[in-house]
C-alpha cells in the first residue's frame, strides 16, 4: 500500500482562507440584507408618521361641516389604514401594533362633525400611535446607524481581498448618508417650525390635547394664550419679508425667556404620564405671525398676568434700530375650569375670539375669557 501523503502547509492555509472567505462573505451578505431589512422598516415607519400628521391635521378642523372637510377626513383615515396594512405581522413590536389596531377601530367610528368627547379619544388614539412610532423609528435608527458603522469598517479592512467588499463600502457611505437625511426631515416635520424653532402647529395642538386631559385627571385648569403680532404685513411690505422674519425669530425668543425655564419648550414633550406636577410651558407657532402659549394648571387669572408680561416683552424689543417702527401683539387668553376635559379646538377658537377683540379693541393689549370653559369633570 502506498503511503498516504501529508497535505502541505500551503494546501492547509489556502483552504482556511477558502473556508474564511466564504463564511466572511456569507456573514457580509447576511448583515447587507439585515440593513435594507431594517432601512424598509424605517422607511414604513416615515410613512406611517406621515398619515398620523395627516389625521391629526384633519382632527384639528373636523368641527367644520362643508364636503371638503369630509373628504379630507375620508382620505387621511384611508392612508392611515394603508399604512397599517404595510406594517405587516412581525415587522412592528407588540406596542405598536396595540396602538395601530387601537387607531384604526377609533378613526373608523366617526365623521365629521366629531363631538368633543369622541375627538379627545381620537387625539389620545391618534397621539399614542404616533409617540409608539417614533421610539421604533429611533430604535431602528439606532440599529442601523450601528449596523452600517460596522459595515464600514469590514469594508474599509476588506477592501485589499475582494471587490465585492470594495462595492459594499461604498454603499455603505450611500446608505449612511441617506439614513442621516431621513433622521434630519423626520426629525424637523414632526416637532418644530423651521424659522422660529417652537413648536409647529401640528405638534402643539397634539400637546394641548395631551396636557387637557392631564390637567383634567389631576383636578387643575389649562390656559393657552394665543399672540398675533400687530401690522406684521405692513413691516413685510415697508421693511422686506427677511425682517419679517428676524422679527418673528426675536419675538419667539423674547418670549420663550418670559416662560418658566429655558429648556421648558422640549422637555414637556418627554414627560407624558410621569405623574408629576403640570407646571411647564409650551410655546408652539399657530399659524403665520400667530403663535399658542400653552400653561397647565394656569386659570384665567395667571393667564392673563402671563400674557402681559410677554406683551411687555415684546414692546420692549429694539429689532428696528433707525427705522420709526415698534413690534407690538395683541393677546387672547382663554382657560378650562379646573379638571374639565374640553377639546383642543375649542379652547384655541375662545382664544381666537379673545385676539380678536383685542385687536378690535385697540391692539397691544390682553383680552381675557373671564370664565373657565366647562366640560365633562374627569372621574
Amino acid at each position: 500500500m502506498a503511503p498516504v501523503k501529508a497535505p502541505s502547509p500551503a494546501r492547509i492555509v489556502l483552504t482556511v482562507a477558502t473556508v474564511a472567505l466564504v463564511l466572511f462573505c456569507g456573514w457580509t451578505g447576511g448583515l447587507l440584507l439585515s440593513i435594507q431589512e431594517t432601512r424598509a422598516s424605517l422607511r414604513q415607519r416615515v410613512v406611517a408618521l406621515d398619515a398620523v400628521d395627516r389625521v391629526q391635521d384633519q382632527l384639528a378642523r373636523a368641527v367644520e361641516h362643508d364636503d371638503a372637510s369630509l373628504e379630507g377626513w375620508r382620505q387621511a383615515v384611508e392612508r392611515l389604514h394603508r399604512s397599517g396594512a404595510r406594517m405587516v405581522p412581525g415587522s412592528c413590536g407588540p406596542e405598536l401594533t396595540r396602538s395601530f389596531q387601537i387607531a384604526l377601530v377609533a378613526v373608523d367610528r366617526p365623521e365629521p362633525p366629531i363631538s368633543d368627547g369622541v375627538r379627545t379619544e381620537l387625539a389620545d388614539a391618534v397621539l399614542s400611535l404616533g409617540t409608539a412610532l417614533r421610539a421604533e423609528s429611533a430604535a431602528l435608527s439606532g440599529k442601523l446607524e450601528g449596523g452600517v458603522q460596522l459595515l464600514f469598517i469590514i469594508a474599509i479592512g476588506a477592501m485589499v481581498l475582494a471587490m465585492t467588499t470594495l462595492v459594499s463600502g461604498w454603499w455603505t457611505l450611500a446608505t449612511r448618508d441617506e439614513l442621516r437625511r431621513m433622521s434630519a426631515r423626520f426629525r424637523r416635520q414632526a416637532r418644530v417650525d423651521y424659522l422660529t424653532g417652537v413648536w409647529n402647529r401640528r405638534m402643539v395642538i397634539g400637546l394641548l390635547e395631551r396636557e387637557i386631559a392631564r390637567a383634567a385627571r389631576l383636578g387643575l385648569p389649562v390656559s393657552v394664550v394665543m399672540y398675533d403680532l400687530d401690522h406684521f404685513k405692513s413691516i413685510n411690505d415697508t421693511l422686506g419679508h427677511a425682517a419679517g422674519d428676524r422679527a418673528l425669530i426675536e419675538v419667539s425668543a423674547a418670549v420663550s425667556r418670559q416662560l418658566r425655564g429655558y429648556d421648558l419648550l422640549g422637555r414637556l414633550g418627554d414627560q407624558e404620564g410621569d405623574g408629576t406636577e403640570a407646571s411647564d410651558e409650551l410655546l408652539g407657532r399657530y399659524g403665520g405671525e400667530e403663535f399658542l402659549v400653552v400653561l397647565p394648571g394656569h386659570g384665567p387669572e395667571d393667564g392673563e398676568l402671563v400674557a402681559e408680561r410677554l406683551r411687555q416683552a415684546i414692546e420692549a424689543l429694539q429689532t428696528f434700530e433707525g427705522h420709526d417702527r415698534r413690534i407690538t401683539a395683541s393677546f387672547g387668553v382663554a382657560s378650562t375650569a379646573a379638571g374639565a376635559r374640553v377639546s383642543a379646538n375649542e379652547l384655541i377658537q375662545a382664544a381666537d375670539e379673545a385676539l380678536y377683540a383685542a385687536k378690535e379693541g385697540g391692539r397691544n393689549r390682553v383680552v381675557v375669557v373671564e370664565r373657565g370653559l366647562e366640560g365633562p369633570i374627569w372621574s
